[in-house]
């Protein structure tokens, strides 16, 4: 065991000794703190002149949102924004949210209003302001009958099987109504960027794992490390060993940053809250915290899948190069293409990569995965599947390295 870990830990200053590698970490790092911070910079512009700057913004809303903590999204709740909106006069000359009533009366109900327009708007519709002005008493006391026969009728829409639709369905009627509003905007800047802030990690991890045997071929390294008695052994689970833990100490590292800096910028408020307070239509009786939880699984398994997809190609290639372009082209690619829904099988596969897994409508999409009866929400089933792709991989990238033909 001491010399498997002398081995790791040669593994790991070689790492460290690459500037690519260095300057790599320290690029993510930095990006990934700046991508929490970045939505503060800069200003909102109303006609061409500045109205307020993004910063001052956020925190206002922030307080408004924070005001409203506690109380229970119902009739009443739906009904005080709808007169507060009401108070904006119609058919102005500039937007209505550089007017005076906006922010005096509106603007502390913004999000309530983004929560109604959800519901209530129609289908591919923008639900204006002036539709939440209007709304009546028997609009708001239909509310939960109106999300509930939305998602009704999309869940009957999908190409599911009548066992996932009824599946799908009985998920959605266990999440308890009314909703208890607080404060979600820590826990939904986290889950918004879980995906931008995994691809970042999973780039990282690519470039600092690509040369791990690879390297060993460009420098000749691999006629004298073949030949050595460790090989068959030690030298290359130390090998493994090394990819997975370092790419399970980035990805952590990059995970809780931002979920830290999120808290500690906009609130911890929200943990014990309903995700249909950031998120509507969500079928899922979970609240943030522990959406956030299971967010944080799929970004995981998807960078540890990245970190064994990545080791596989090095074991089997022969330039570091070549593996950081096709991971690369891996990680970017399904950013790129959409596949719809009609074709289920596809739908689903393609959410299987690393680069959709760890997207937050993805992790809790309706749409679920089924195995012989059995069906799987999406947040089980990511992680699930990266475990048992890096199994499967564990063995070929072992056997790719043994078997390489010394040139």
């Amino acid at each position: 065991m001491k010399h498997f870990f002398t081995l790791v830990e040669f593994e790991y200053r070689k790492i460290w000794k690459r500037k690519s590698a260095i300057l790599a970490m320290s690029v993510g790092l930095l990006v990934s703190i700046l991508s929490v911070w970045g939505p503060l910079l800069g200003s909102t512009y109303i006609n061409g002149k500045v109205s307020e700057s993004n910063y001052e913004a956020t925190f206002k809303d922030l307080q408004y949102a924070k005001d409203l903590n506690g109380r229970t999204l119902d009739t009443a709740l739906l009904l005080e924004a709808a007169h507060a909106y009401a108070q904006i006069p119609p058919n102005t000359e500039i937007p209505y949210i550089g007017l005076e009533e906006y922010e005096t009366y509106a603007r502390p109900y913004s999000s309530i209003y983004g929560i109604a327009g959800r519901v209530y708007r129609a289908s591919g519709e923008e639900f204006s302001y002036e539709e939440m002005a209007a709304l009546t008493k028997r609009d708001a006391n239909h509310f939960y009958e109106k999300r509930a026969s939305l998602l009704k009728n999309t869940i009957a829409n999908t190409t599911m099987s009548q066992t996932a639709k009824e599946h799908t369905l009985k998920t959605a009627e266990k999440v308890q109504t009314p909703f208890t509003y607080s404060n979600t905007e820590g826990y939904g800047r986290f889950l918004t960027l879980m995906q931008s802030t995994g691809i970042l990690s999973a780039f990282v991890i690519a470039i600092c794992l690509s040369p791990l045997f690879a390297g060993e071929y460009t420098s000749h390294a691999d006629q004298l490390l073949l030949s050595s008695r460790y090989v068959k052994g030690k030298l290359i689970r130390a090998k493994l060993f090394t990819g997975f833990s370092f790419a399970a100490g980035f990805s952590l590292l990059l995970l809780l940053q931002t979920y830290f800096q999120c808290m500690l910028t906009f609130g911890f408020d929200g943990s014990s809250t309903p995700v249909q307070i950031f998120d509507v239509l969500c079928i899922y009786p979970l609240t943030l915290g522990q959406a956030g939880f299971l967010g944080g699984l799929c970004f995981f398994g998807g960078c540890m899948l990245m970190a064994g997809l990545t080791m596989l190609l090095s074991a089997k290639l022969k330039s570091p190069f070549g593996v950081m372009i096709l991971m690369s082209v891996f990680l970017i690619f399904p950013m790129m293409v959409q596949i719809s829904q009609n074709s289920i099988s596809a739908f689903r596969l393609f959410h299987l990569l690393p680069a959709n897994s760890m997207a937050y409508f993805n992790i809790f999409h309706m749409i679920p995965y089924e195995f012989a009866g059995l069906v799987v929400p999406p947040y089980i089933m990511f992680p699930v599947f990266s475990v048992v792709c890096c199994a499967a991989v564990l063995p070929l990238a072992y056997r790719g390295f043994q078997r390489h033909e010394i040139a």
